[in-house]
This record gives structure tokens, sequence and C-alpha cells, in this order.
């Protein structure tokens, strides 16, 4: 290569670098969509730089509940009992018409299906996942991981018709039922209630990125063997940042751009073994721990309740369950060329949260009974080719692919299919 064109080339990578940097995991295991696929261990080069970088697209209207039974993504936790969403809960005022309708229906005795809405909604995503290493001798290596996310979730919840249509309150003579004067009330006032209350059911649209993560890492390439062309291992621990923007406790449908403002630390473990000079199988072991903070947040107060709607809000210590990932892979590696198929699973698994309300007034144990802290898991495929232009390790090379990654079971999560492409660059600079 002529002088003149490797300068430009090397010009050209550092500011490639220079992008991807100030776009502003680790952030990649969530209920709403499968995790991007993990990868391979890192390779033992001196000085080996790598960006990765890969954009998703999924959407859906189903999930699985916690029976592990396909529904509406807005109703994996049960239905929405409206019924009982003012026991407990504090500061209403009877003197307050709204708040006397809230009074009047958590009066009425106990009906099957009385008082609840089967709600009905939509999600869409597209997400970029980049990962920038940059190894540096004795197998050491940093990686730097910065995901962004476009998310969107539509209710059909628009107006009272609206409602109608999803209420599952019994019909006949025997009260309470469809046509008690306390529930059409409520049905009536729905969007006057909720915004006195400060509660907005209004879609999500939202764009940004997800917490950002720093990793120190070893890895060691073992080929002194004699059936195996090589054992791969690699060992990572990090700091996840919480730089995606939070949730927020007033928007019924809202999600975190991240892990909703939690510090963590990340560890993962990745093994491969080679053989036949085209076979690569292997494995990788994850864990995210997040630490425990103070935040604002609606609780529930009663045991009845189920309900992504709740009056009450407090200052609370909230305790994030562990999240686990595993995945097995086996790849089929330069078959013809550069060409690589690879087939993946993954399980995903996460624990319950639980939280501590400021206030001794409310009670821990009912708090914490919410469905929705419960933990969930996700089994996923994932299928991907990929064509790697290098012709050996010291080239600036590119490597292209195609993804999909297909949800195949899971609980308290939803079934969002993502498929996509992806681009890497690889360098290995020689001092």
């Amino acid at each position: 290569m002529k002088k003149g064109h490797l300068m430009i080339t090397i010009l050209l990578y550092i500011a490639i670098q220079f992008l991807f940097f100030s776009l502003a995991a680790i952030d990649n295991v969530h209920f709403y969509r499968p995790n991007f696929y993990w990868g391979e261990p890192r390779l033992e080069c001196p000085w080996l730089n790598t960006i990765d970088v890969a954009v998703g697209t999924g959407k859906t209207r189903s999930g699985y509940n916690g029976k592990g039974k396909k529904t509406n993504i807005l109703n994996i936790y049960g239905v929405q009992n409206m019924h009982k969403l003012a026991d407990n809960a504090t500061d209403l005022n009877p003197a307050n018409s709204l708040d006397a309708i809230l009074i009047n229906l958590n009066n009425l005795p106990e009906q099957k299906n009385f008082g609840q809405l089967k709600l009905k909604g939509k999600f869409h995503t597209i997400e970029s996942d980049i990962s920038i290493y940059q190894n540096i001798k004795h197998g050491f290596f940093f990686q730097l991981h910065i995901p962004a996310r476009k998310l969107s979730v539509n209710p059909n919840i628009e107006n009272q018709n609206d409602l109608a249509a999803l209420d599952l309150s019994p019909e006949g003579t025997t009260p309470p039922n469809k046509t008690s004067p306390e529930w059409q009330a409520f049905l009536n006032n729905f969007f006057s209630i909720l915004k006195q209350q400060n509660i907005s059911v209004r879609p999500l649209n939202r764009s940004g990125i997800g917490d950002v993560s720093l990793l120190a890492g070893w890895s060691c390439s073992y080929q002194n063997t004699t059936y195996l062309d090589f054992i791969d291992v690699a060992a990572k621990i990090g700091v996840l940042f919480p730089t995606g923007k939070k949730r927020n406790p007033d928007n019924v449908f809202d999600l975190p751009q991240g892990y909703d403002g939690h510090w963590g630390v990340p560890l993962k473990f990745d093994l491969s073994i080679g053989a036949w000079e085209w076979f690569t199988g292997g494995l990788h072991i994850g864990s995210l721990f997040l630490a425990e903070r103070t935040k604002t947040l609606r609780i529930q107060t009663s045991d009845t309740q189920n309900s992504f709607i709740k009056l009450t809000k407090t200052e609370a210590t909230f305790d994030p369950g562990i999240y686990f990932d595993f995945d097995l892979f086996i790849k089929g590696d330069h078959l013809w060329r550069g060409f690589s198929v690879l087939l993946a699973y993954s399980f995903n698994f996460k624990e319950k949260d639980n939280i501590e309300p400021k206030r001794s007034d409310f009670n821990k144990k009912i708090a914490n009974n919410d469905i929705m802290l419960a933990g969930w898991n996700q089994h996923i495929l994932h299928f991907l080719i990929e064509y790697d232009f290098a012709k050996k390790m010291t080239d600036i090379g590119t490597r292209i692919g195609i993804f999909y990654n297909h949800v195949l079971d899971g609980k308290r999560m939803w079934r969002t299919h993502m498929k996509g492409g992806s681009i890497g660059l690889d360098c290995a600079w020689r001092f």
C-alpha cells in the first residue's frame, strides 16, 4: 500500500473511532426484546482494535404471562383490576367528586371479573449496539459498550369507547356488573380521574442512548492441543454507567432507556473450541449486578390490586434483582472464503425486585407482592450469517453480517423477534 493511501486509511479509521465514541454492556438484556448475540471470546492479539456495530428492529403485540401462556404485551402481568384501585390508597378526599367515584367503586362487593380491563397494545423498537475493543499486551483488553434505542409503546386507550370494548365485567342482573352506576361513573370519568392523579396513559415514543459500560478483560488462546484446533477463553468485569433516561412513574407505559438510573457491575465469561479448521463451538455466561437506589415510584397498596395504574406515589429504596445470561453457540467458520454461519441459544433470567417504602405507614409486604416486581425469563435462538473481507489479521479488515433473533418462550416478557445487520472493523496495530 502506498504511504499516502496508508495515511488516509489510518486517518479515516481514527475519524470513525471518534464518531462512535461521541455517540452517546452490559445493557443488553431486557424483558421487551431478545438480547443481541454476545459474541465469541476476545482474540488474544496484541494491539488488536475492533469496532462492532449491530442495528436491529422488531415489533410485537404478544408476550408471555407468568404461566408461559401467550397474551397481549399489556397483559403479561394479568388483567387490570380497576375495582380495587383505591384500596388503601392515600390522599383521597370523599368531598372531591372524582375521588368519590374511586371510593364508591372500591366499596362494592367482589364479583368475578368485575371492574377488570383486558388491555391491548403494540411495541416497536429500533436499536443499535456498539462495542469498541482495544487489546494491549499479554491477553489484556478493554471494551466500551454503547447501546442506543428507539422505544415505542402504543396502548389502545384513547377514549371511553375503547374502555367499553376492553371491559371484562359480567353482564346480568346480579350486581355489581357492567351496568352498575359506580362502574359506569368510573369509565365515563376515567381520563379525568387519571389527570387529577397526575397519571398519563399516552403512548411512549422516545429515542436515546442506553446505559454505557466500560469493561476490562483478559483472554487466552491455547493451541497446543492434539485433537482440537484451539481453546479460547475470556473473562470481563466492568462498570455500567446510568446514562440512559429514567422511567417516568407518572407515565403508565413508560420504559427506561437503560436500567432506570442504577449503577451496575457486569461480569462475563466466554469459552470456545475449534476443530477441523472450520468448526467453532462455545458458551457465554454473564451476570449484571445493579446497585440499589432511592427513587420515586408508584406502589401497590392492596393485595387485591393488579394494574399498571397505581394511585399511590412515594419515595422508596429500590433493590433490583440480578440479571443472568447463558449462551451456547456453534459456528461454521469461513465455510467458503469469508462466509461463516452461526446458530446460538440464549437463556436470560432476572430475579425479583424488592422495594422499601420510606413512609412507615405503607405495608412493605403488600408493596412487594406486586406482580410487576416479579422476575422473568427468555429463551432465544440467534441466526447469523457473516462475511469477512480480511485476508490476514494485520489487515484493516471489514466484516458484514445479517442476523435474526427469535424468541422461543418465556415468562412475563414480550415476544419481539429482532432482525438486522452488523458491521465490524478489525485492525492489529504493530509497534
